[in-house]
């Protein structure tokens, strides 16, 4: 949960809301969160309502993932008008694959020591100049761009998405196929 809340963090911003002239951006507020299992503290949204989301995805990867390895993806996309019989496109612009192993407990190990490296590396990922981000578009066309659904912050679209285990995914397959 920790490694989610951090990318989506960066990945958003305060509300949009249209002044006549243009936008006028809130702020996000960010609260501290300890963990409860291990030595660690992260930060992440106060907007309740995007918690609750991210909470709903990781409650359902639990339930899944009882041993071995498995793969998380959080996938951020810009949506792209379609013709009027085909819809909206998704264009990821942005994937992160999370994987995780469960093993023994070792007395002398400490998960947050690698917990905590893997969130230094997300933030220099984040903040590196050179990381794409869409352009901020016009506000009739702000939900291509942003999650509008929140009622205090406007992440950029995203979807958490556990990958088939057998590592065929149609649906993945499609989505190559039609950028290239």
């Amino acid at each position: 949960m920790c490694l989610l809340h951090t990318i989506i963090f960066h990945r958003t911003t305060g509300k949009y809301v249209g002044n006549g002239k243009g936008f006028q951006i809130g702020s996000v507020g960010f609260k501290d969160v300890n963990c409860k299992t291990i030595p660690l503290t992260y930060i992440m949204t106060e907007s309740q309502q995007l918690h609750a989301s991210v909470q709903e995805h990781v409650t359902q990867f639990k339930k899944q993932f009882k041993h071995g390895t498995r793969t998380l993806n959080l996938e951020f996309y810009q949506k792209k008008r379609g013709r009027w019989f085909s819809g909206d496109e998704q264009i990821p612009w942005e994937v992160w694959s999370i994987d995780f192993n469960v093993v023994e407990p070792v007395e002398s190990a400490n998960p947050s020591e690698s917990i905590i490296s893997v969130m230094i590396s997300v933030a220099e990922a984040v903040n590196n100049q050179k990381t794409f981000l869409p352009k901020t578009p016009q506000k009739s066309d702000l939900g291509l761009v942003f999650d509008c659904s929140y009622q205090d912050v406007q992440p950029y679209n995203f979807r958490i998405q556990i990958p088939s285990q057998s590592g065929f995914s149609l649906k993945k397959i499609l989505r190559d196929v039609s950028m290239s």
